[in-house]
Protein backbone atom coordinates (compact mmCIF):
# COMPACT_ATOMS: atom_id res chain seq x y z
CA UNK A 1 0.00 0.00 0.00
CA UNK A 2 1.66 3.33 -1.32
CA UNK A 3 -0.94 5.71 -0.34
CA UNK A 4 -3.86 6.25 2.19
CA UNK A 5 -6.61 5.94 -0.57
CA UNK A 6 -5.27 2.41 -0.90
CA UNK A 7 -5.42 1.68 2.77
CA UNK A 8 -8.99 2.87 2.59
CA UNK A 9 -10.05 0.65 -0.28
CA UNK A 10 -9.14 -2.53 1.99
CA UNK A 11 -11.96 -1.03 4.07
CA UNK A 12 -15.60 -1.56 3.79
CA UNK A 13 -17.93 1.83 3.26
CA UNK A 14 -18.05 1.94 7.14
CA UNK A 15 -13.86 1.96 8.04
CA UNK A 16 -14.40 -1.67 9.27
CA UNK A 17 -11.00 -4.39 8.06
CA UNK A 18 -13.35 -7.49 8.77
CA UNK A 19 -16.52 -8.97 8.96
CA UNK A 20 -16.43 -9.74 12.96
CA UNK A 21 -15.83 -6.17 14.05
CA UNK A 22 -18.07 -4.69 11.53
CA UNK A 23 -20.99 -7.29 13.37
CA UNK A 24 -19.72 -6.11 16.68
CA UNK A 25 -20.60 -2.18 16.10
CA UNK A 26 -23.33 -3.40 14.95
CA UNK A 27 -24.86 -4.97 18.01
CA UNK A 28 -22.78 -2.32 20.08
CA UNK A 29 -25.28 0.12 17.87
CA UNK A 30 -28.40 -1.17 18.50
CA UNK A 31 -28.01 -1.58 22.13
CA UNK A 32 -26.95 2.09 22.52
CA UNK A 33 -30.32 2.62 20.45
CA UNK A 34 -32.12 -0.07 22.48
CA UNK A 35 -30.87 2.09 25.69
CA UNK A 36 -31.77 5.25 24.44
CA UNK A 37 -35.31 4.56 23.65
CA UNK A 38 -35.72 2.11 26.89
CA UNK A 39 -34.11 4.30 28.97
CA UNK A 40 -35.66 7.52 28.09
CA UNK A 41 -32.04 8.70 27.30
CA UNK A 42 -30.79 10.80 24.46
CA UNK A 43 -28.64 9.14 21.90
CA UNK A 44 -25.16 10.96 21.76
CA UNK A 45 -25.52 11.46 25.48
CA UNK A 46 -22.32 12.87 26.54
CA UNK A 47 -20.48 10.02 28.81
CA UNK A 48 -17.43 9.47 31.38
CA UNK A 49 -15.54 6.67 31.11
CA UNK A 50 -14.89 5.46 35.27
CA UNK A 51 -13.37 2.56 36.76
CA UNK A 52 -15.39 0.23 39.30
CA UNK A 53 -14.38 -3.05 41.32
CA UNK A 54 -16.71 -6.19 41.76
CA UNK A 55 -16.15 -8.94 42.88
CA UNK A 56 -15.04 -11.80 40.65
CA UNK A 57 -18.25 -13.59 40.76
CA UNK A 58 -20.50 -10.87 39.88
CA UNK A 59 -17.88 -10.17 37.08
CA UNK A 60 -18.23 -13.48 35.97
CA UNK A 61 -21.63 -13.52 35.81
CA UNK A 62 -21.90 -10.71 33.99
CA UNK A 63 -19.65 -11.78 30.97
CA UNK A 64 -21.86 -15.00 30.61
CA UNK A 65 -24.93 -12.70 30.33
CA UNK A 66 -22.72 -11.21 27.68
CA UNK A 67 -21.80 -14.14 26.22
CA UNK A 68 -25.22 -15.49 26.10
CA UNK A 69 -26.06 -12.02 24.37
CA UNK A 70 -28.51 -10.88 27.10
CA UNK A 71 -26.43 -7.94 27.38
CA UNK A 72 -24.59 -6.28 24.61
CA UNK A 73 -21.53 -5.56 26.69
CA UNK A 74 -20.17 -5.03 30.42
CA UNK A 75 -20.40 -1.91 30.44
CA UNK A 76 -24.18 -1.75 28.92
CA UNK A 77 -24.94 -3.95 31.59
CA UNK A 78 -23.78 -2.02 34.16
CA UNK A 79 -25.32 0.85 32.41
CA UNK A 80 -28.81 -0.81 32.84
CA UNK A 81 -28.10 -1.66 35.88
CA UNK A 82 -27.37 1.77 37.88
CA UNK A 83 -30.51 2.94 35.38
CA UNK A 84 -32.71 0.61 36.77
CA UNK A 85 -31.32 1.29 40.83
CA UNK A 86 -31.74 5.17 40.33
CA UNK A 87 -35.39 4.49 38.97
CA UNK A 88 -36.07 2.38 41.92
CA UNK A 89 -34.56 5.07 44.76
CA UNK A 90 -37.07 7.72 42.97
CA UNK A 91 -39.93 5.40 42.89
CA UNK A 92 -39.25 4.68 46.58
CA UNK A 93 -38.50 8.24 47.53
CA UNK A 94 -41.91 8.76 45.92
CA UNK A 95 -43.95 6.58 47.49
CA UNK A 96 -41.82 7.85 51.23
CA UNK A 97 -43.44 11.28 50.22
CA UNK A 98 -46.86 10.12 49.77
CA UNK A 99 -47.04 8.20 52.87
CA UNK A 100 -45.93 10.74 54.66
CA UNK A 101 -48.58 13.57 52.66
CA UNK A 102 -51.32 11.32 53.95
CA UNK A 103 -50.17 10.79 57.25
CA UNK A 104 -50.20 14.43 58.32
CA UNK A 105 -46.08 14.87 56.89
CA UNK A 106 -42.57 13.89 58.36
CA UNK A 107 -42.76 13.19 62.62
CA UNK A 108 -42.61 15.94 64.55
CA UNK A 109 -39.51 16.46 66.78
CA UNK A 110 -41.70 15.64 69.96
CA UNK A 111 -42.11 12.44 67.96
CA UNK A 112 -39.09 11.37 66.93
CA UNK A 113 -37.68 11.65 70.82
CA UNK A 114 -40.38 9.39 71.53
CA UNK A 115 -39.39 7.12 68.95
CA UNK A 116 -35.80 7.48 69.99
CA UNK A 117 -36.84 6.90 73.63
CA UNK A 118 -38.59 3.59 72.26
CA UNK A 119 -35.76 1.84 70.25
CA UNK A 120 -32.70 3.03 72.55
CA UNK A 121 -31.38 0.11 74.27
CA UNK A 122 -32.79 -0.61 77.64
CA UNK A 123 -29.96 -0.93 80.96
CA UNK A 124 -30.53 -4.51 82.50
CA UNK A 125 -32.69 -4.08 85.80
CA UNK A 126 -35.16 -1.28 84.20
CA UNK A 127 -38.63 -0.94 84.11
CA UNK A 128 -39.91 -1.62 81.26
CA UNK A 129 -41.54 1.73 79.10
CA UNK A 130 -44.97 2.76 79.36
CA UNK A 131 -46.25 3.12 75.11
CA UNK A 132 -48.13 6.59 74.22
Amino acid sequence: MNSRFEAATDLDDKGFADERRQENFARAYQTKAALAIGCGMVNGMATTKITITLPNRQLEEIRKRVAAQESPTVSGFIQQAVQKSLENAAAFRAMIDEGLDATGGPPKPRERAWARRMLSARKRGAKPRKAA
